[in-house]
């Protein structure tokens, strides 16, 4: 808890010296500060994404390490939320690439974003991306 407390005097600070980087970050739904995130991802070719704090987000990307292709693309109105199986889309989210099996032993990446509030076309800030090896 510390640490965040830091962080957030941190970013409080950058926003008033440089004026930039200051949209509000606290998701109101869930009362917690939702600029950065922790992924956890479970083991296997059909892994489980979990992030906290569970902050809902906008946006999830499973990209190959090498080839750089979507193996999974999901947007939504931030309703992604954590303890998400990979394949399974929610019905409330949209699935821009359909899931495409794993291979075992390859590189890839998940990457989360927040909507960003005020901003039109909609566009997507990117929180935070997890390595793994299925």
């Amino acid at each position: 808890m510390r640490c965040a407390r830091i962080h957030s005097l941190l970013h409080t600070g950058f926003c008033l010296l440089f004026g930039t980087g200051c949209e509000a970050t606290v998701d109101p739904r869930i009362g917690l500060d939702c600029q950065h995130v922790d992924i956890q991802i479970t083991a296997g070719p059909s892994p489980t994404f979990s992030w906290t704090p569970p902050c809902r987000m906008g946006q999830l990307e499973v990209v190959h390490w090498s080839t750089s292709d979507y193996a999974w693309h999901l947007r939504s109105d931030s309703m992604i939320t954590t303890g998400l199986r990979y394949g399974e889309t929610p019905p409330t989210v949209a699935e821009l690439v359909s899931a495409t099996p794993l291979v075992v032993g390859d590189s890839y990446f998940v990457r989360v974003g927040r909507l960003q509030v005020g901003v039109s076309p909609p566009e997507y800030e990117d929180i935070w991306a997890e390595f793994f090896v299925p």
